[in-house]
């Protein structure tokens, strides 16, 4: 077998190195056998040295044969397959089809580098096909300049739309806002087919029509409106969901703007999807001729239409997270602001579940029922129960909201301190997603300050129906006490000063005058106003009235009285200071019904700046000391405190109402005075009330004149009075003295009698009942008539008509019932000497 070069080359180099190492060999056995040719003399016997050489050099050469043979052997077997390999190789482009592989080899370092081989040539062959493919499109772009200029242009163009389209990704996906994003859409779509003139449709929520959003170039001038599915472009995409192309929109027949304007040539909509479906539609269209969207630009605008569909998804996505997060925000917010309702709310506010056990309570129910909240949670809410409240009213409470309705009502509680109180309760069932009550909420308004204003209102109610009965028969009595004190007057006067009748009619009038005192008191109360106050003692007052506060307080309780040498003048209502002075007995007598010792005393006293400001009197000065004391069982300082509150009475329930010091302590206030309680229990109690000094004093009543009215004057006086009596009484008096009376029982006589005889009336005397049926009406025909007429009320001065008449006309003059004959008299002279 003829070697090949390169076994030829490994054969040569291998012969070189073969005689170079027997050249090295030879040469160490000269220097080895010399030495020892000098040391061993018995080797000369022998052989000569020449023949021991000669034999060393041909064992050296036979060596290095068989050395050499035996490397090329190894060289020859172990080279063979690479040597076959390199054979192949070389003999490759004679071969075609499989015999172009290498085949499978012994030795696995072949085997590994013609696996390698086999490798190589498949990619070879791979790339072949390409570069041959590659060879007939380049045979085909170059067989022609313009052919190639337009596949340049062509890659070009697609590489401007992909461009585009990563742009478009880019750009769009940054935008949430959707007006925004779809002005970016249309922007970006123009920019893309390099046209000026489009549109984007949408689907309104509805989901029925489609609603222009919006345009660019012609578009921007027509007149838009609704499309329904099929209409125009974008109904027609909306319709079919997929790509629509007309050539010419001029002359597409489905066209709805052909009469605004004929410019628009190619156009294309293309469907914007979400899911699947077919949410809005974006239109191109091109004003040149001759130009059309070719299958490059129609795909294009699909993948564009898809990557703004994913945009509007992702806007529509971004603003309903947005809104859910605002909501979210705005309930957070309400939440919080409910939150601190709840929990600053001056409304008890309680959570129960469905069974009654307290859940949640508010600060103020905390507060309120005196409990914490650790000892409520868990809790029912019977544990406020005050056993005041009837099982019947519970009973329909809870068959009520357990039935899913509403309760509301009044009850009466108890705090953890035992204390009752008011509630006004509102119970309201809370229910799930499917209608079952899981909880109920409580809101409870405490209305204890309500109850006593209710009480305060039904006790004034109450009060002012006596006061009305009392002030008509206070006025019945005046007309009785004014014929008895007029005809006790005439009888006095016409009996000698020896006739024993005289005594008699004396004492009829003590009696009278007494009881006019009383119902003048009875009217003063029952007004609720104070009267005029004036300069009065108080010694004279509290004299006027022991005798009744020693019946008050009874006969087992002892009244000692200490009075100022000095008078003790105050401005002020003698009236109420007696009321005080009662009304302080009466919670002796009712606390002490065992008997005690009961002081009143008086005095002058001059107070400093700090006793007043320290106990909030007023300014310093000079003040009258009235002190009330008694021996009784006394206070603590919980009641000192709310002694003086409206309707608080420590006395069982039906005795009493508790307005006794509340009605002195108002009294007090409204004379500019100050009262202050002191007690301790089992040591009595001290009353101090300071009231302004005045230092001139006036008596309590005025005197009644006693001088006799001038009866030279002869004049006619109309009388109206209903009482007969009353009536009779007055009309002999004035009579008596010279007066021509005429009389009439009502309003309407009144009227009558003054129309026939006004030119010799100089004075009219009404009673208060005639003056208030109908006063205004009646005094204003008889001013129409004579106009300077002279009107005299009889009555009650503090009486609305009274003062009404009083503030209209001037000519209106007034005297109070009952009134001695003298008095009358001198009022008549009085007003009748002022006419004109």
């Amino acid at each position: 077998m003829a070697q090949t070069p390169l076994e030829k080359k490994l054969t040569l180099q291998l012969l070189l190195a073969t005689s170079f190492l027997a050249a090295l060999l030879l040469f160490a056995s000269q220097i080895v056998f010399w030495p020892i040719s000098l040391h061993a003399p018995a080797l000369k016997a022998v052989a000569s040295p020449s023949h021991l050489q000669s034999y060393l050099n041909c064992c050296v050469i036979l060596l290095l044969l068989m050395f050499f043979l035996t490397v090329r052997y190894l060289l020859i077997k172990s080279t063979k397959p690479l040597f076959a390999l390199i054979a192949h190789a070389e003999s490759l482009h004679t071969k075609t089809g499989s015999d172009r592989l290498f085949p499978a080899s012994d030795s696995p370092e072949i085997s590994s580098l013609g696996s390698s081989f086999n490798n190589l040539i498949s990619q070879l062959d791979m790339q072949r096909k390409e570069t041959e493919k590659l060879k007939v499109r380049y045979r085909a772009m170059t067989e022609s300049d313009v052919s190639r200029q337009a596949c340049i242009d062509q890659l070009r163009l697609q590489n401007d739309y992909l461009q585009s389209l990563h742009e478009t990704a880019l750009g769009l996906s940054g935008i949430h806002d959707l007006q925004s994003l779809l002005s970016a859409i249309i922007d970006r779509a123009t920019n893309l087919m390099h046209t000026q003139h489009g549109f984007i449709f949408l689907l309104n929520d509805a989901k029925t029509e489609m609603e222009i959003r919006v345009t660019r170039g012609y578009f921007e001038t027509f007149e838009h409106h609704p499309l329904k599915r099929g209409e125009d472009i974008a109904g027609h995409v909306w319709e079919q969901a997929t790509v629509c192309v007309t050539p010419d929109y001029h002359q597409w027949s489905n066209g709805t703007y052909h009469s605004h304007h004929n410019t628009l040539k190619a156009t294309i909509g293309v469907p914007l999807t979400s899911d699947g479906d077919v949410i809005g539609v974006i239109g191109l269209s091109s004003a040149v001729d001759n130009e059309h969207f070719d299958d490059i630009k129609i795909k294009m605008m699909q993948q564009f239409a898809e990557l703004a569909s994913l945009a509007l998804d992702n806007a529509r996505l971004y603003d309903s997270a947005k809104k859910e997060f605002i909501e979210h925000t705005r309930v957070d917010e309400q939440f919080r602001k409910l939150s601190l309702a709840v929990m600053q709310s001056p409304l008890s506010i309680i959570i129960t579940d469905s069974q009654g056990n307290i859940e949640f309570a508010n600060p103020y129910a905390v507060q309120l029922s005196g409990y914490n909240s650790e000892e409520l949670m868990g809790k029912n809410p019977r544990i406020f129960k005050s056993d005041l409240t009837s099982r019947a009213k519970y009973k329909t409470l809870w068959d009520t909201i357990l039935a899913g309705g509403e309760w509301r009502g009044e009850l009466q509680n108890r705090k953890k301190n035992g204390q009752l109180y008011w509630e006004r309760v509102f119970i309201s069932p809370v229910r799930d997603n499917n209608g079952v009550i899981t909880h109920f909420i409580t809101i409870k308004e405490d209305i204890s300050d309500f109850k006593i204003m209710e009480n305060q209102l039904r006790h004034t109610q109450k009060l002012e129906s006596i006061g009305q009965l009392a002030s008509g028969i206070a006025h019945d009595f005046n007309n009785i006490l004014t014929a008895i004190i007029g005809y006790g007057n005439l009888l006095l006067m016409k009996s000698p000063s020896q006739d024993p009748a005289r005594s008699t009619a004396e004492q009829i009038l003590a009696a009278a005058e007494r009881g006019a005192s009383i119902t003048q008191k009875l009217l003063t109360f029952t007004r609720n106003q104070a009267s005029n106050p004036v300069k009065i003692d108080l010694n004279a007052v509290i004299l006027h009235v022991e005798k009744i506060l020693h019946s008050l307080i009874g006969d087992n309780s002892n009244l000692v009285v200490k009075l100022s040498k000095q008078a003790v003048s105050v401005m002020a209502d003698s009236v109420q200071m007696e009321q005080v002075l009662i009304n302080l007995a009466t919670n002796v007598r009712d606390a002490m019904p065992g008997g005690c010792t009961m002081t009143i005393s008086t005095e002058r006293v001059v107070l400093d700046t700090e006793f007043t400001s320290s106990h909030g009197i007023g300014p310093k000065g000079c003040y009258a000391l009235l002190t009330v004391s008694d021996t009784g069982h006394g206070m603590d300082d919980d009641t000192i405190k709310r002694i003086f509150e409206p309707f608080y009475s420590t006395k069982e329930t039906g005795k009493g109402t508790g307005l006794g010091l509340s009605i002195v302590y108002g009294i007090i206030k409204k004379h500019n005075g100050h009262i202050i309680c002191k007690s301790k229990p089992d040591k009595g109690t001290v009353f101090y009330i300071y009231l302004p000094l005045e230092e001139e004093f006036t008596s309590i009543s005025s005197p009644i004149p006693t001088a006799l009215p001038d009866t030279s004057m002869r004049n006619t006086i109309l009388l109206g009075n209903s009482d007969k009596e009353s009536n009779s009484y007055t009309k002999r008096f004035l009579e008596e003295f010279g007066y021509s009376v005429i009389e009439a029982e009502d309003s309407g006589m009144v009227l009558e009698v003054y129309k026939k005889y006004c030119n010799s009336i100089c004075l009219v005397i009404l009673d208060g009942i005639i003056s208030g049926c109908k006063g205004i009406k009646t005094f204003r025909e008889i001013k129409s008539i004579v106009p300077v007429t002279r009107i005299l009320l009889c009555g009650d001065p503090h009486d609305s008509t009274t003062k009404q008449l009083q503030s209209l006309f001037s000519s209106v003059h007034f005297i109070s019932k009952p009134f001695p004959p003298k008095e009358l008299l001198m009022k008549v002279r009085e007003v009748v000497k002022d006419a004109p």
